[in-house]
């Protein structure tokens, strides 16, 4: 069965990844209609609510909105 396509908003994309890696460079890899993998963080410090989003290659582009992870 085909998945709904979906589209979310990137936020905190201009931000350095934990391990210095350079979120908006792998946001300009990213293709239309590539995987992208949704993680909740529950433990995260600042929103407990938080969904971090990383790209097909397994490397964080920045987290969806805050609007729609509540």
């Amino acid at each position: 069965m085909a998945r709904p396509d979906m589209s979310l908003m990137v936020v905190g994309a201009p931000h350095a990844d934990k391990d210095g890696g350079n979120r908006l460079l792998e946001v300009t890899m990213c293709v239309a209609g590539e995987l992208v993998v949704l993680a909740p963080e529950p433990r995260n410090s600042v929103d407990p609510n938080a969904v971090a989003m990383f790209s097909a290659r397994r490397i964080q582009i920045g987290y969806a909105s805050a609007e729609r992870c509540g």
